[in-house]
């Protein structure tokens, strides 16, 4: 597994499932789900270290006003749907050809674009054993920040400007992200 920790900290991502090309959304957030890609600020992820481990938080402020962060509705299982929470969790985060994993600490399960990677939007993200090479279980990810290059870091992407992911140099191991 190549180290997250050279390029997550302190920015601030888009995450686009390999299979189905949507992007991560945080929906009223409540519930986790596959949208269209729009850049707006419930489809953009900040990782804070917590260790070993990540907590994902939405960029979308809840409701109450306080942060958000990537969770489970009810308790880990097969197929149990992501949502959010405004306690954080720890998830673990690793490198693989294309993109991210993002797993269950000391399990096999990991995030999962739901119905084998639909491309439909509102398809529920849920949380699912590691099936090696499915790209269902792949996220591309973006630093706002370099795809939205024409304004200062942060700011939402624009609706009709689809990602284009590009890599990033090298992490302090000398893979290539």
């Amino acid at each position: 597994m190549a180290s997250c920790d050279s390029f997550l900290p302190g920015a601030t991502f888009v995450l686009l499932n390999a299979k189905g090309g949507t992007a991560l959304d945080d929906c009223d957030s409540k519930e986790v789900r596959g949208h269209s890609f729009h850049g707006k600020p419930n489809q953009q992820w900040k990782f804070i270290n917590t260790g070993n481990e990540w907590a994902i938080q939405s960029c979308r402020m809840a409701k109450e006003g306080g942060p958000v962060y990537l969770s489970l509705k009810n308790t880990l299982s097969q197929n149990a749907h992501l949502a959010m929470s405004p306690r954080p969790l720890s998830w673990y985060v690793w490198r693989v050809e294309g993109g991210l994993r993002i797993g269950w600490p000391n399990t096999s399960y990991v995030v999962e674009l739901g119905n084998q990677g639909s491309s439909e939007a509102g398809t529920q993200v849920i949380i699912a054993h590691l099936k090696v090479n499915d790209p269902v279980q792949v996220w591309h990810f973006s630093r706002v920040d370099i795809i939205n290059s024409e304004g200062p870091p942060g700011v939402p992407l624009t609706p009709n400007a689809a990602p284009e992911i590009k890599s990033e140099g090298t992490d302090s191991e000398g893979d290539t992200l």
